[in-house]
């Protein structure tokens, strides 16, 4: 019986052995070949939806959890499609058991993929041709999942040389836009839990911190850099759900955005139209859906070049019109319901901003006959305490600022920026500014261009519920215009009701300044400006106040007896004579020698005199003719030789205000201008005597 048995028990162990040895073959070839079949299995499918697709090589190694896919590759037949050179991702077994798919690390590099959208959406991705939502089959989703749920967690992820190109088919089979990011080094290091539970409300769980570095994105097509990135450093990134999100330090460093081409590269233009070469936010918090707080922004090298070409268009619009496709929305759209309701704006806190060294900031304006550009750079820009919740309240600002290469404009004190009045107010100075790139300006709007010029202020900018009540105070330093177009100086200057040149000359202090005093008022919300009125306005406000608080003492003008204007501003009580005499009296020369003292004054002002003759020098020289008039109303007639007379003593009395100013008053007889002699017979005529004008 023992020995039946025992041979049942040697053929059930061989059996069993063999069963064994033959499992081990099977789970060796199917290992073995997995990886070839996996390859052949993926090439057979890309294949079939159209991309020619080869794969050098698929590597598996069941010991560690390691996939690795080694230059893959497919193009459909628009050239469309998807490269990869090398895929590595590493999966722990264990955690599988416990329904959670951990992948410790994943690796890529050299991935280049193709995205193209239509007028309905991406129609095509990676070559591959994309269901339309017209044809999409729309499978119900289970409220409960099948099975366990699941989750995945991903730890650290390196990504190498990445190019994802984005572009718009518009019309059937021509690209009209095709916008690539290249992305050339990108590190993750730390953890990403998204749980898979189709009931789960739960956002992803994040933490760690981020390096990228060199980002660029290249608008093919027009062979232009759209933006670049040197760096990004997120450090410490903790995500608990989309509603709670913080970090220690955000740092972007070499920002660049629409980069100039050789041809667009114009002289003295920066290559690019925007630039940053830092931006570091410390201690940023967005939690509860709705507050956003940063405890502070550094920005360091900001640089802008804005340029408006000759046809008075904005280059940065049509640049952005260029590379915003024009999407054409589809039909099926307009039926879609349109959310109701506005969501409510974030909460945002930050503790404090600050600019410094900054690049230049540059206005080009080639839309006038010579181009206008003026630069800035900011040295320090500080402002403090701007919360949304509180946007009445004030914040602290301090600003330092270079003009052009020698201007300096230095401002302090309160702004609320957030608020809906845009309350301010500043006090600060500017000096040393150049006037000579204000030329082109001038020149467009009173004909003339600055030769020379330099200003001083001292300003108090205020503005309260959206009210201006503004003041500033002007020291113009060697300011001088030329005519450039005559006829446009004249027609400005007969619109302006005074000539600009004798203006500023009666302005200019002996030192050759020019000071004003400006009030700046009226509604934040109409900003109108002209130049031309601004001119007007300020000439009209300074001659009015130097004529009033400087000129009258003298007793040279009248401005404070009458309603002024500009044509009174530029003429001086005139020389009174006694009727039919052209000698000075001793108040005359006491008037004189305070015109003298004016004009020493102002070394720059020219005078005019006109002798005049009335009718009440003809009643004094030619008492007969009275008689005659009073025994005849008809209007009387002078002989040529009475009427010459009369001329002679208009002309004498002029001659004899210029002799006095010359040889008492010391005043250079080439700024005296002695004008044609004028009778003036009307009863309502001035007195006798010499007009002074300016």
């Amino acid at each position: 019986m023992a020995s039946t048995i025992k041979p049942v028990w040697k053929k059930l162990i061989t059996w069993i052995g063999l069963f064994c040895l033959t499992i081990l073959l099977l789970s060796s070839v199917i290992i073995s070949t997995l990886p070839t079949t996996l390859q052949w299995g993926a090439s057979y499918w890309f294949n079939k939806q159209g991309l020619q697709t080869e794969i050098e090589r698929i590597e598996i190694d069941f010991n560690d959890g390691v996939l690795r896919i080694i230059n893959a590759k497919g193009q459909n037949i628009d050239n469309r499609g998807f490269q990869l050179n090398f895929f590595e991702v590493d999966i722990a077994w264990k955690p599988l058991w416990e329904s959670v798919l951990v992948i410790e690390s994943v690796k890529l590099d050299g991935l280049k993929l193709d995205i193209i959208q239509a007028h309905s959406g991406i129609n095509s991705l990676a070559g591959l041709p994309l269901l339309s939502n017209d044809t999409a089959i729309h499978k119900k989703t289970p409220t409960e999942p099948a099975s366990g749920q699941w989750s995945i967690q991903i730890g650290n992820i390196y990504l190498d040389d990445a190019e994802l190109c984005y572009m718009t088919e518009m019309s059937e089979k021509k690209i009209d836009q095709q916008i690539c990011p290249h992305i050339e080094k990108l590190k993750w290091n730390g953890r990403i839990n998204i749980a898979l539970a189709a009931n789960s409300s739960a956002g992803p769980d994040v933490a760690g911190s981020l390096t990228l570095k060199n980002l660029r994105i290249d608008d093919i097509k027009r062979n232009q850099l759209l933006t670049a990135i040197n760096a990004v450093e997120v450090d410490n990134l903790v995500v608990d759900s989309l509603d709670n999100i913080k970090l220690d330090n955000f740092v972007l460093s070499g920002f660049s955005v629409l980069t100039r081409n050789k041809e667009e590269k114009l002289k003295d233009l920066a290559p690019q139209i925007g630039l940053l070469k830092r931006l570091e936010l410390n201690n940023l918090k967005y939690v509860n859906k709705s507050d956003l707080n940063i405890a502070q922004v550094n920005i360091t090298g900001v640089g802008i070049d804005v340029l408006r070409n000759q046809q008075s268009k904005w280059e940065l619009d049509q640049r952005l019109k260029l590379i915003t496709p024009q999407i054409i929305e589809n039909k099926n759209n307009q039926d879609m319901p349109v959310k109701k309701g506005k969501s409510a704006a974030p909460h945002i806190r930050i503790s404090e901003i600050n600019i410094e060294n900054s690049d230049l900031l540059r206005f080009t304006d080639q839309s006038f006959k010579s181009a206008f550009q003026i630069t800035a750079q900011i040295s320090r820009l500080k402002i403090n305490n701007l919360d949304s919740e509180k946007p009445d309240r004030k914040s602290e600002i301090t600003l330092d600022m270079n003009l052009n290469q020698h201007g300096l404009i230095q401002l302090k004190g309160q702004v609320a920026p957030l608020s809906k009045n845009k309350d301010f107010e500043l006090r600060g100075k500017t000096t040393a500014i150049d006037l000579r790139p204000m030329t082109s300006y001038m020149e467009k709007h009173i004909g003339q261009t600055i030769v020379s010029g330099q200003l001083d202020a001292e300003m108090e900018l205020i503005a309260r519920e959206r009210k201006l009540n503004s003041n500033l105070k002007l020291v113009l330093h060697k300011f001088k215009l030329k005519v450039s177009d005559k006829k446009h100086a004249e027609e400005t200057e007969q619109e302006m009701g005074f000539p600009i040149d004798s203006t500023l000359n009666l302005l200019r202090e002996k030192d050759n300044q020019i000071k004003l005093e400006l009030s700046i008022t009226g509604d934040l919300d109409k900003p109108e400006f002209n130049l031309s009125d601004v001119i007007t306005q300020a000439a009209t406000s300074a001659i009015t106040s130097a004529v009033i608080t400087y000129y009258t003492p003298f007793g040279l003008v009248s401005g404070a007896k009458a309603l002024f204007n500009l044509a009174t501003a530029l003429r001086f009580e005139p020389v009174v004579f006694q009727a039919g005499s052209s000698q000075l009296s001793d108040n005359q020369k006491q008037y004189l020698s305070k015109l003298s003292q004016l004009l020493m004054d102002k070394p720059d002002v020219y005078l005019t005199l006109c002798g005049v003759a009335n009718i009440t020098d003809q009643q004094k020289v030619f008492p007969e003719l009275k008689v005659r008039q009073e025994n005849n109303k008809d209007l009387l007639i002078l002989s040529p030789e009475q009427r010459e007379k009369l001329l002679g003593i208009a002309s004498q009395r002029s001659e004899a205000v210029k002799n006095y100013l010359v040889t008492e008053g010391k005043i250079s007889a080439s700024r005296l201008i002695i004008c044609t002699p004028e009778f003036i017979s009307e009863p309502s005529a001035i007195n006798p005597g010499v007009k002074i004008s300016i």
